[in-house]
């Protein structure tokens, strides 16, 4: 069974080098995508590919509760990856931070 991954952020220039990794990845499975500005549209269309019936979600918790979901990973910016996470932990999805820019507090 492959893991299944969202990835938030999925439109950046680090997020949609991570969706590509993912799809090429015989073991993984992209469940999710997240990016406010392109919610309701396929990620693969949205980066220039033929639609992968991922449609990227204006959350984090719309995306996690879409559809299962084994890891998220961050890669949105200092002001919102906090929130993110904790949403993900919430939900019980384990998170990765790619993040950079994160206070002490945080």
């Amino acid at each position: 069974m492959a893991l299944r991954i969202c990835i938030g952020g999925a439109t950046g220039w680090t997020g949609s080098a991570l969706v590509a990794g993912v799809l090429m990845a015989d073991d993984l499975e992209l469940s999710g995508a997240v990016a406010p500005k392109s919610a309701g549209r396929d990620i693969g269309e949205v980066l220039g590919r033929a639609a992968l019936g991922v449609n990227v979600a204006a959350s984090v918790a719309l995306a996690l509760k879409a559809k299962p979901t084994d890891v998220y990973i961050d890669y949105t910016h200092p002001s919102a990856v906090k929130a993110n996470v904790l949403t993900a932990l919430d939900l019980g999805v384990p998170a990765i931070i790619g993040t950079s820019g994160l206070s002490a507090d945080d």
